[in-house]
């Protein structure tokens, strides 16, 4: 388990782990962001990010999730609103923004 954030409630943690043990030739995703009820214990993945998915971190407002993914040889941002949790689509945010020219794809 890695990178964990705290909801703004504290009633959950989100964090990254490995699914799965290292070898030479791993096969992906290798990483996913799980969420742990703290009332429940329970954890559960809320990605299924096809190369992997981590670096879990809250928005200063508290309303949305930010993560890294990483597929073949490209990175991403994804934005997933926390207040809908898994209604919510999640935006990927470096390909919004290369759309508005404000960073390269």
């Amino acid at each position: 388990i890695r990178q964990a954030t705290f909801s703004p409630d504290g009633n959950s943690i989100y964090f990254a782990m490995r699914d799965g043990a290292w070898t030479y030739d791993a096969q992906f995703p290798m990483w996913q962001v799980y969420k742990l009820d703290r009332t429940t214990g329970k954890s559960k993945s809320i990605t299924g990010a096809l190369g992997s998915a981590m670096r879990p971190m809250i928005t200063p407002d508290g309303k949305s999730l930010i993560y890294a993914t990483r597929e073949k040889t490209q990175t991403g941002l994804v934005l997933r609103d926390l207040e809908r949790d898994a209604a919510s689509e999640p935006r990927e945010l470096l390909t919004e923004l290369a759309d508005a020219g404000l960073a390269e794809p």
